[in-house]
């Protein structure tokens, strides 16, 4: 499974690696690097993706905490299960440009730039809200590649739902032959393959609980 890093597609490049904090405090510009690429693009080439940040620190003794202050307004970064942080963008925080801290000491967490899918509703969709987004998606990765035609180019075969910790969570699927319901596996998260016989029923597709973390996900 070659899992997609967004890094790939906004670093214009093949192989943008994460990195490392050196210390335990950074500055905006650091942590959204790439997003001025991203947002340079046509808005109809993206309106169906948005950007956030994914932090790893696997030797954490305790739940990660980021903020910043701009202005006299604080900004706490919240760090959710699958390390995925909402970061807010505006024009007076990104000419501030403020040192994001952190609660972990230095070098021991990293972080890259990741891609959520951007659906109608958080609970109530169609397969072609899916199909659309990942469609979207295939196409910056090809755009960011400058158009070049390889088999080491990924494809979006998928799509992850990223469920809340400790609910019990479900996504069904109303096909025409019935019900196809898919439960969160140990992880909180649901895998739906892309399918031509789904792309044509087009279902529509409830979740149990409102999904803010879609992701697409490739072979």
């Amino acid at each position: 499974m070659l899992r997609f890093v967004l890094s790939v597609l906004l670093a214009f490049s093949l192989a943008a690696p994460a990195w490392a904090l050196e210390t335990a405090h950074l500055r905006y510009h650091t942590l959204t690097r790439h997003w001025s690429a991203f947002e340079e693009l046509a808005p109809e080439a993206r309106n169906l993706v948005k950007l956030t940040v994914r932090v790893a620190a696997p030797h954490a003794t305790q739940p990660v905490a980021m903020w910043m202050d701009v202005s006299g307004r604080h900004y706490d970064l919240t760090v959710d299960s699958y390390g995925l942080v909402q970061v807010p963008r505006s024009p007076d925080i990104i000419a501030a440009d403020p040192v994001v801290e952190s609660n972990q000491p230095r070098g021991s967490i990293e972080t890259e730039l990741a891609l959520l899918l951007v659906l109608p509703d958080g609970q109530k969709f169609h397969y072609s809200d899916l199909q659309a987004a990942t469609d979207q998606t295939n196409a910056l990765i090809r755009q960011a590649a400058g158009g070049l035609v390889s088999m080491f180019l990924p494809t979006i075969t998928g799509v992850n739902f990223n469920c809340p910790v400790g609910v019990d969570c479900s996504i069904t699927l109303h096909r025409p032959s019935g019900d196809q319901v898919l439960h969160a596996d140990k992880d909180g998260k649901i895998q739906l393959a892309l399918d031509p016989a789904l792309a044509a029923e087009n279902p529509p597709i409830e979740s149990s609980v409102p999904l803010s973390d879609v992701e697409p996900s490739s072979d």
